[in-house]
């Protein structure tokens, strides 16, 4: 399962940074969480129907972990936008810190409430904490933009993350020891995008 979900990861991060340059990141971040949403509910109904297979939840795994691709980099780049410069070394402390502290956590409180509920009311409850994440984002004020960048073809785009991936070898040792992201994710979030350049069709 592990194995799905970081092959979505694999090949949809590189694109994610990409498009997260192009387009407006609150709708881009609020409709991968409601895709998600739905997604997880989606596991909820089919397992109160009995419906589940193996087969069955590895497909939705790899979609889900296409989502977890496609929000990362607009997620990552939306944090210089809410927080002030001074506070942008605490905030991505503090953002890599609960990460790797719900990553921990995370799994464990998931299987007791497996055992407690069942996974049919976890992937209920990840429905709902997709939602919650939608309602904030929608509450977001962003910073309004006042004048467009040129914005480079897909494949200019690509081209230049994965130059930028071989030769910044400081940025792939900065991720080495991280326990959520696979070795080469750290190459493929290089293409994540600049968030000092506003998204194309911010609103």
């Amino acid at each position: 399962m592990s194995t799905v979900a970081s092959l979505s990861f694999f090949l949809f991060t590189l694109p994610a940074g990409v498009l997260a340059d192009k387009v407006d990141r609150q709708k881009l971040v609020c409709t991968i969480n409601l895709s998600l949403a739905a997604m997880a509910l989606g596991l909820a109904v089919l397992g109160w129907l009995h419906l589940l297979n193996p087969y069955l939840i590895l497909v939705c795994m790899f979609f889900i972990g296409i989502g977890f691709a496609f929000n990362a980099p607009a997620w990552t780049s939306i944090m210089p936008q809410v927080v002030s410069d001074a506070e942008l070394p605490s905030a991505a402390t503090l953002s890599g810190l609960q990460l790797n502290i719900s990553g921990i956590i995370g799994p464990a409180l998931g299987g007791l409430l497996v055992l407690l509920a069942g996974a049919k009311f976890v992937f209920a409850v990840n429905a709902v904490s997709f939602l919650v994440v939608v309602r904030a984002i929608r509450r977001w004020k962003q910073p309004t933009v006042l004048a467009k960048v040129p914005s480079e073809s897909c494949h200019h785009d690509l081209a230049g993350g994965n130059g930028a991936r071989r030769r910044d070898l400081g940025f792939r040792r900065r991720n080495r020891g991280s326990k959520l992201y696979l070795h080469w994710s750290g190459g493929s979030l290089s293409c994540e995008p600049d968030s000092n350049r506003p998204a194309s069709y911010s609103g």
